[in-house]
């Protein structure tokens, strides 16, 4: 076993007060380099102007690639809600039947059975 000895608060308040005082200063000829280095920066800098703040509907349009981007977003929404809402006869006839007007749209399944995913060959 090591023998250790308990050090008094005294002894750690002079170990302490040595450690701070241990602490090294920089020198004056750096610390006139570095504000000299400081002052011409300065004397450099760009004056900042501040930041124009846009709309969030100016982002979203820059984010998607701009206006002819969101022309063409905006229309196919339309025409995906006039398709949705007024089914033409000739759409119903093209898809196959899979599409169904009137009284059968409950009978619309949206995902697969079982049955379909266990089928055999």
């Amino acid at each position: 076993m090591t023998d250790q000895k308990e050090l008094q608060e005294s002894e750690l308040d002079a170990l302490f007060s040595a450690a701070t005082d241990a602490t090294p200063r920089p020198s004056s000829t750096l610390l006139a380099r570095v504000s000299a280095d400081a002052e011409a920066e300065i004397a450099n800098a760009v004056v900042a102007r501040p930041a124009r703040t846009t709309g969030m509907l100016k982002r979203f349009v820059s984010l998607i690639g701009g206006w002819p981007t969101a022309a063409g977003l905006a229309s196919a929404t339309l025409a995906g809600i006039w398709i949705g809402y007024a089914v033409p006869e000739t759409l119903d006839g093209l898809a196959g039947g899979t599409w169904f007007v009137g009284s059968d749209l409950d009978m619309v399944q949206f995902t697969a059975s079982i049955d379909s995913l266990l089928g055999e060959g």
